[in-house]
């Protein structure tokens, strides 16, 4: 499932209706499987928004951003959270 607004709001009839059909579904987002989807494989949105924040408290002390040491272990890893539900699993 492709990451969108329209998604995003409408995740629990997605589920729902991916569950009904019978549908393996992988979404771009882990709050789909704890609604019930799946599996999700995506960017890890809580660890971008911890590294903002590092970023601005550095900026914030007097840092200059051009002297910030980026992160780059995982840049070409970009896809880190993933997530599986076995409650969506049929038994």
């Amino acid at each position: 499932m492709q990451a969108g607004s329209w998604a995003f709001t409408n995740r629990e009839a997605i589920i729902t209706l991916a569950f009904r059909h019978r549908l393996p579904a992988v979404y771009s987002d882990r709050v789909f499987v704890t609604g019930g989807g799946l599996v999700s494989y995506g960017p890890d949105r809580v660890d971008q928004f911890r590294r903002a924040a590092g970023y601005v408290d550095h900026i914030l002390k007097g840092e200059k951003p051009a002297d910030i040491n980026l992160r780059t272990d995982d840049l070409t890893q970009p896809w880190q959270s993933y997530g599986q539900s076995f409650r969506a699993t049929p038994q």
